[in-house]
């Protein structure tokens, strides 16, 4: 009886995430999708406009929702096993209190952030969207926790549809401009959002409960500056361009970012998968496998930067068009801090397994700043396509320091990561980017050759790496 109870509970647990990330998949397929409709009605400074209301939503939802579906969440649903509901429903109240305190600031401060060109409208906006979003965010990670498969596949479903579909009918028959999409977007959040607000409450309506409050902030609160720092790290450059090279070009940055969804679908997919193998391997001190794990899954994502890379400018047209053509020049640099950054979410998971966590979050930090800083001095002298190399510098250091720190606190498990393969992967990508980079302007042809030259290589090269190793993985 305890085998088959074993045996149901992982079921479960692989037919939540797999659900989970098949409605991921499919919602940043649509906005995938829908990018080509909105690059070619809006102008250049519409989409960048738009670009940079998405990254405040972004930094907002970091600072003034204190990201409370991350963090304390998971662990209070084991610690408040037995009073689930009131903790989610409080989490609500407490949510509302700090994005109401987060409104009346930005209004006393309007002035400073009609600046980075947010209109009051906007703002508002803005608001409605990161309080209906995280509620559903919490929602969704406890029926999650709770592996209710089919109910976490319907709302995240739901999700995925409803805010590309809903934004792209108000944008199309309303407001052909990127305040429809906007409109659209907070339209459909709150609609969700308060549907599932309602649902929450009629379980447990009690919005405030003290000590629940007290331990999501202390757990929460010394966190955000982390958070921040990766949001920084991600989107921030944008802000920064709008700044100082204005709207046109924010478009054809965002653009660029736009190619690196399908390799952040793939690497979300094989963390989301190996993360809950890696921590098992991990407890019972199989390294030799995680280290397996690791190389397959990073040799995986090459052959994706391999196809993005080869047809960059085709892909481009594709999802914009020729006034957004520029971006191919920036897409390999771009590419490389996804990269860089799907390698680091696994130096991260064997950090946050045994509990490194502040360390993390200075490192984080001080790249985030110093990526500010080295926008600050370039971007003036080099122009938008500076950003792509400073982040990509920033992402590489981040890596580097939190490998780091991993080697010096248990080496057996720095090991695991495969330090020498990540090198060599890292220099094979360098020269790929620089190639390809010479290689943008050429025929077709002759990029279609190399692809596939580069493709067999690696498939030889996987074939005989893959033979060192003495066991098969997945048992």
């Amino acid at each position: 009886m305890n085998l088959l109870k074993i045996i149901v509970e992982k079921n479960n647990v692989i037919k939540t995430t797999s659900l989970f990330i098949i409605a991921i998949g499919i919602q940043r397929g649509i906005n995938f999708l829908l990018a080509p409709i909105y690059t070619r009605i809006l102008s250049l400074e519409e989409y960048g406009n738009l670009s940079a209301f998405m990254t405040w939503c972004s930094v907002f939802s970091v600072v003034f929702t204190l990201n409370l579906s991350n963090g304390s969440f998971n662990k209070a649903m084991s610690k408040y096993e037995n009073d689930r509901a009131r903790y989610l429903s409080s989490m609500t109240g407490l949510l509302f209190v700090s994005c109401l305190i987060g409104f009346l600031l930005i209004l006393a401060f309007r002035y400073f952030f009609c600046y980075f060109s947010l209109s009051f409208l906007e703002i508002i906006c803005l608001f409605i969207s990161i309080y209906f979003q995280m509620v559903v965010f919490l929602y969704c990670s406890k029926i999650r926790y709770e592996h209710k498969a089919v109910l976490t596949f319907i709302v995240s479903l739901c999700y995925a549809i409803t805010i590309p579909i809903v934004s792209l009918l108000i944008f199309i028959f309303i407001c052909k401009n990127e305040i429809g999409i906007i409109l659209g977007y907070s339209l459909s959040i709150s609609l969700l959002g308060s549907s599932i607000l309602i649902k929450i409450l009629l379980s447990n309506s009690k919005m405030y409960y003290l000590p629940y409050w007290k331990y999501a902030f202390k757990f929460n609160f010394p966190l955000i500056p982390y958070y921040l720092s990766s949001v920084i790290l991600g989107q921030f450059d944008r802000i920064m361009i709008l700044e100082y090279c204005g709207k046109e070009y924010t478009a054809i940055y965002t653009i660029a970012y736009q190619l690196s969804l399908v390799l952040l679908i793939i690497s979300s997919g094989i963390d989301s998968y190996i993360t809950p193998i890696i921590y098992d391997y991990l407890k019972k001190g199989v390294f030799f496998k995680v280290k397996k794990i690791t190389w397959i899954s990073f040799y995986f994502s090459v052959f994706f930067i391999i196809f993005i890379l080869s047809f960059t400018p085709e892909i481009i047209y594709i999802i914009g068009d020729k006034k957004y053509i520029s971006a191919s020049y920036i897409v390999p640099v771009v590419v490389l801090s996804t990269f860089f950054t799907f390698v680091n979410t696994f130096v991260l998971r064997l950090l946050f397994f045994y509990e490194i966590r502040i360390i993390v979050m200075v490192i984080t930090s001080l790249s985030a700043i110093l990526n500010c800083y080295l926008n600050f001095l370039t971007l003036p002298l080099y122009g938008y396509q500076a950003a792509a190399y400073t982040t990509a510098i920033c992402y590489q250091i981040v890596l580097i320091l939190n490998c780091v720190v991993l080697m010096f606190f248990d080496k057996n498990l720095f090991k695991t990561i495969n330090v020498h393969f990540i090198i060599k992967l890292h220099l094979f990508l360098y020269i790929l980017v620089y190639i390809q980079t010479q290689l943008l302007d050429k025929i077709l042809f002759f990029r279609i050759m190399f692809f596939i030259l580069i493709v067999w290589g690696l498939i030889k090269m996987y074939k005989v790496i893959n033979s060192s190793f003495p066991e098969k993985i997945f048992k």
